[in-house]
This record gives C-alpha cells, sequence and structure tokens, in this order.
C-alpha cells in the first residue's frame, strides 16, 4: 500500500454518512490488517454535526505510523503504546477529556499540537520526549487543566504555544537556547526570564501579570505582542529587528524615541483604539469607553510622550495605533504615508488636524503641507 496519503473531508464524511460506527469500526474497514503496518500517516477531518463515530481507538498494528492527524473528534481513549516512530501528532477538536501522558512514551515526537480539545495531566509528563520540538496547547477547555510550565519541557523546544491555561508564575526559560517562537498569551505569568534566549523571534505574552521583560539579549526577536500587562518601562535598544510591535494596555511611560532605531518597524501600536461604537478592544475583550478608568481589569493605559518626528527612520510603517495618547504632539509631515494604511489617533490633537480633510489620513494632510514636506522629505521632490 505504500505511504497513506491524506483523506479529505468529504472522502470521510462519505465514508460513515447515516452510519453508527466507533472510531475502532472506522479504522478497522477503512484499513485492512494486512496493510496497517505499511500506514506511515493518517490525516483525518471528521464532522462534529455527525454523531455516532466516537469511543476508543488502538493504533497498536500501525507499527510504522510517523504523523496521526486528526480533527474534530470524539475520542474517549487512544493507545499509542506499539507507536514509537510517530513524529508529528495533531489533535484538534477532541471533545472528549484525554490525559497528556498517553505521549509520554513517544520519544521521537518532534511535533505535538493540541489546540481546542480537552487534555489535562502534567506538562513533566513529556520529559522525556527529548526530541520535541514544536508543542501547541491552546484553548483547551475541559474540567481538569494541565500543570506545569514550560520548564517542565524538553530543552530542544523551538517553538511553544500555550494559550488561555491560566498558567502562572515565574518561568525561568534560561535552559531553551533554540526557542523561537513563545506564544503564551492569556495565562497568569509573572515574569520571564529569556536571558539565554539568543534565537528567539517572536514572542506574543499579552494578557499576562508581567511587570518587567528584559529584551536585551534577544537581538533576533521580529515580533513582540506584550500588551496587557503591567509594564512600566521597555527597552528596545538591542532589539533592532522588530517589525512588529504591540505594547498598548500597559502602564509604560516614555517617549516615543525609544522606537527611532528600529528602521525595520511595521507595526507599531502603542495606544488604544476606540471604535465609534463608543467600545475599545483589550486584549480579547469589547470594553465600553467609560470603563476604561473605572474598571481596574482595564484601566491600564500608556503615556507616551514626544513627537511622530521620532519615527522618521522607521520609513517601512504600515500601521500607527496611538489612541488615547494625548501627550504625543506634531510631527505628521515625518510619517511615511504613502506605506502607512492604517493610522489610529482617536482622543489625540489628530483628530482636530485631520478633521476638515475628505480623506482623514496622513497622507491627505501632507499634499496640504508642501513648504512643511519640502523641508523635511524633499526626496518627495526630487524629480525622476
Amino acid at each position: 500500500m505504500g505511504n497513506e496519503q491524506s483523506t479529505s473531508s468529504t472522502e470521510t464524511e462519505n465514508t460513515c454518512r447515516g452510519l453508527e460506527m466507533s472510531f475502532q469500526e472506522y479504522f478497522d474497514q477503512r484499513y485492512p490488517s494486512k496493510e496497517r503496518k505499511d500506514v506511515r500517516m493518517i490525516d483525518l477531518w471528521f464532522s462534529l454535526s455527525r454523531q455516532g463515530l466516537n469511543g476508543s481507538l488502538d493504533l497498536k498494528e500501525y507499527v510504522n505510523l510517523e504523523e496521526f492527524q486528526i480533527y474534530n473528534t470524539k475520542l474517549t481513549d487512544l493507545n499509542l503504546s506499539n507507536n514509537h516512530g510517530l513524529k508529528k501528532i495533531v489533535i484538534d477538536q477532541n471533545v472528549t477529556e484525554l490525559d497528556i501522558k498517553i505521549f509520554s512514551h513517544l520519544l521521537g515526537l518532534k511535533h505535538l499540537s493540541l489546540k481546542n480539545s480537552k487534555f489535562y495531566g502534567e506538562l513533566k509528563e513529556l520529559k522525556r520526549c527529548g526530541k520535541l520540538k514544536k508543542f501547541k496547547i491552546k484553548n483547551n477547555s475541559g474540567v481538569k487543566e494541565i500543570d506545569g510550565r514550560l520548564e517542565d519541557l524538553p530543552n530542544r523546544l523551538i517553538c511553544f504555544k500555550c494559550d488561555e491555561k491560566k498558567i502562572g508564575g515565574e518561568w525561568d526559560l534560561r535552559d531553551f537556547v533554540n526557542l523561537r517562537e513563545l506564544d503564551c498569551p492569556h495565562n497568569e505569568i509573572t515574569s520571564l526570564n529569556l536571558s539565554n534566549c539568543p534565537n528567539l523571534e517572536k514572542l506574543n505574552c499579552e494578557d499576562n501579570k508581567i511587570e518587567k521583560l528584559d529584551l536585551s539579549k534577544n537581538e533576533k526577536l521580529i515580533k513582540l505582542n506584550c500588551s496587557s500587562n503591567d509594564l512600566e518601562k521597555l527597552n528596545l535598544e538591542n532589539n533592532p529587528n522588530l517589525e512588529v510591535i504591540d505594547v498598548k494596555a500597559n502602564k509604560i511611560k516614555a517617549n516615543l524615541d525609544i522606537f527611532s532605531h528600529l528602521t525595520k518597524l511595521r507595526d507599531l501600536e502603542i495606544g488604544i483604539r476606540v471604535l465609534r461604537t463608543g467600545y475599545a478592544m483589550i486584549s480579547k475583550f469589547m470594553v465600553r469607553q467609560d470603563q476604561l478608568s473605572t474598571n481596574s481589569n482595564f484601566s491600564n493605559n500608556n503615556n507616551f510622550s514626544g513627537s511622530l518626528a521620532a519615527l522618521s527612520n522607521c520609513r517601512d510603517l504600515r500601521r500607527l495605533n496611538i489612541g488615547r495618547q494625548p501627550n504625543i504632539r506634531g510631527g505628521l509631515e515625518y510619517l511615511p504615508a504613502e506605506k502607512l494604511t492604517d493610522f489610529i489617533y482617536n482622543d489625540t490633537e489628530f483628530v482636530e488636524e485631520l478633521r476638515d480633510l475628505k480623506q482623514k489620513d496622513v497622507q491627505a494632510w501632507q499634499l496640504t503641507h508642501p513648504l512643511l514636506m519640502l523641508r523635511t522629505q524633499p526626496e518627495l521632490f526630487a524629480n525622476d
């Protein structure tokens, strides 16, 4: 039979339409016994709207299985005891609870993704999976929880995603020298030690309880989202490669010139956008404008000051959010108007500056100030 190819959702749906069978019955029919040892990849998508396909699954006869991906399932138990060659496992949208220890013996496992499912147990169960490089566990909403921290996992990890698990405390990641991506939003983390993570490129620690963040050893950092924390200071002197920054809803008091050296910057969010409906988006919540100062859960707001001239070296800037930052004044003439497609400036002096323009954007403003533009960006007037 050779390598088993992925099965499309339509094919799977038609195979089981109208039938009442367990997972084991379905697999036993789909993969004849004499062919199971040749199956190397299983990739199946099931519809949660179809009832009846549930129960336990025993894959002990699939001894050469390397990839197992299954979506929208009702697995109650999964036996992988004889699948020592597994390298990649994806279980997405599993609506019944499973213990994470079912993977603990898979020493060759490199990629484990358990999103939108109901897994529980302790992260230290995966410590023996010494080759694990990518681990994603997001939006797991079971009655039981997964306990532990990143320190409990194999230190070869290059990617760890852990969303909405309410994992708290101090994370000491000094052993994770290979880590490139850390995605841990909506938890209760109080500190991150990233001092020995020189390869870190993406960090998302949005909506935690972090008061200090030292990024001085993370020179390769490209994307940073530390919004909705309790940060009072931000030092990016050693992060020249940053392209995306989101630090809104903190307590940072600083001048805009802390970003002046970031010549690769494309997206900068330091303020809070208030929509015409009177609501603001804080982390994953829609908050009424009057709650921004009265509700302690959403009252954090930075205090940036200075002129937009500080961003004159950010020639690739495409998105800029300075909403509710009234101490930022002047400097529209220094922005790269042709590239800046999204400028958010509610509750600043720029509301008045742009009020009378038909197109209320920076490019329209610059066109009405030609002499000022000639002085600040003379290259715009150079002959081709």
